[in-house]
């Protein structure tokens, strides 16, 4: 891996453009999810999305397979996928208030492979390293 200082997400995301996604583990535990992928550069990178509220991965591999990474964002509430599946969730059972703002708190992110793969993450923080 790289250096164990933490890496912005927005430093990252030109990094990630063709990035090889060599594997992933999702730790229920924990409700961590890691993806490890090599940069263009050789650079070895683990990403760590940590408190995983939802993740959903739509494979359908357009192009034919790849690991390799298309594109990376970060999406806004207003439009998040899986954000506003779960308060539409939340709002039929009986959950808290108080689970509902720490949902709006959280980060969502979007991964885009070259095949037309897309990797949806709903969660609490992101580490890079």
């Amino acid at each position: 891996m790289g250096s164990n200082v933490p890496t912005p997400i927005g430093d990252l995301m030109p990094r990630l453009h063709d990035a090889v996604c060599e594997k992933w583990s999702f730790d229920y535990g924990h409700k961590e999810l890691m993806l490890f992928f090599q940069s263009d550069d050789g650079k070895k990178h683990r990403m760590i999305y940590r408190g995983v509220y939802a993740h959903q991965m739509v494979s359908c591999d357009f192009w034919g397979p790849s690991p390799r990474i298309y594109g990376f964002e970060v999406v806004e509430k207003q439009s998040g996928l899986l954000y506003n599946q779960l308060v539409q969730t939340i709002t039929h059972e009986a959950y808290e208030e108080s689970f509902i703002s720490e949902l709006a708190d959280g980060i969502e992110t979007k991964m885009q492979f070259i095949s037309g793969d897309v990797l949806c993450v709903l969660c609490k923080s992101i580490l890079v390293e």
